[in-house]
């Protein structure tokens, strides 16, 4: 049901390319593979620690936007995105 109120939630801000399906996968995947979803909890760290990037990248976004404008979230974010692919290792 959560699942399906955080789906609804994007499409109701109606924000163009806005990509629900990440989070509603992340999470539905750390529900079903949970002990109570009867699964062996795989990735458990992985998604939780995805979850939580998520709601801190959304949260940090949104000061920034209500407190500075659109610039300096766009350039917080490909500051991270730059980092990252940098980083990245297989």
């Amino acid at each position: 049901m959560e699942v399906g109120r955080w789906c609804g939630r994007g499409r109701a801000l109606a924000v163009p390319d806005l990509p629900t399906t990440v989070m509603t996968r992340t999470l539905a995947g750390l529900v079903a593979d949970s002990t109570l979803g009867e699964g062996t909890n795989p990735r458990a760290g992985r998604r939780v620690l995805a979850v939580g990037a998520m709601f801190t990248g959304a949260l940090l976004g949104t000061l920034l936007l209500r407190s500075y404008g659109l610039a300096w979230p766009l350039l917080a974010s490909t500051v991270v995105v730059s980092a990252v692919a940098i980083g990245y290792r297989e």
